[in-house]
């Protein structure tokens, strides 16, 4: 699980993923090498949180944070799915935020 969520890491709007073994949080930011946030009206950790849901896929939005801890009887394909999914709401996300004016980057 931490392999491949680290993995998320390339994402522009993804900071850094910190945790360990299957207590992770993936956190966002405006710019990966400042570490700046998105200002709070953003709501990006929320938005993520949404689509995931829509998708199947239930993730705990605190402040920039979206947090993560699956039971520890996790399947490799279950992980592919939390990992595939998240993915899939970061980018939805990352694009919404820049039609609407945000830079990320």
């Amino acid at each position: 699980f931490e392999t491949r969520l680290a993995a998320l890491s390339d994402l522009p709007l993804v900071g850094d993923v910190r945790g360990r073994k299957l207590m992770l949080c993936v956190e966002s930011v405006a710019n990966k090498t400042t570490k700046d946030l998105l200002p709070d009206e953003a709501n990006e950790s929320k938005r993520i949180s949404n689509y995931a849901e829509g998708m199947g896929l239930m993730v705990r939005p605190l402040g920039h944070l979206n947090v993560m801890s699956p039971a520890l009887t996790i399947t490799q394909s279950q992980v592919d799915f939390v990992v595939e999914t998240l993915e899939k709401a970061v980018r939805k996300v990352t694009d919404d935020l820049v039609r609407e004016g945000y830079r990320i980057g």
